[in-house]
């Protein structure tokens, strides 16, 4: 097995697959494939269809990029922690929240 072929194992059987979350996401099996660093698999979500692509950096922390179908460009994460993963992917494709934050916030209305 390569490099890029242990860092997907990793990726889906370490980290993907500890969690319910990715299964909201309808993730196409067939889709699956082996990249540089990582993997990318199309997803059929409520919110999002399109790819998602999770590639782990030199210090340890993952990039993650999600093109929506309807959506000119890509959304890029980078350094994401691998306990924050699943919550960075799972806010875009089952929330529909498109943001580079990935914590709650409490937002301030004005009436």
């Amino acid at each position: 097995m390569n490099k890029n072929e242990s860092i997907a194992k990793y990726i889906w059987h370490d980290i993907l697959q500890n969690s319910q979350s990715p299964l909201r996401w309808r993730f196409d099996v067939s889709s699956i494939r082996v990249i540089e660093n990582g993997t990318t698999f199309r997803v059929n979500s409520p919110f999002v269809r399109g790819w998602v692509r999770i590639q782990q950096e030199s210090d340890g922390s993952f990039k993650v990029g999600i093109k929506p179908d309807t959506f000119g460009s890509e959304l890029t994460y980078q350094s994401v922690t691998q306990e924050k993963l699943i919550s960075t992917i799972d806010r875009v494709l089952s929330q529909g929240i498109l943001t580079e934050n990935t914590e709650p916030t409490e937002l301030m209305v004005a009436v």
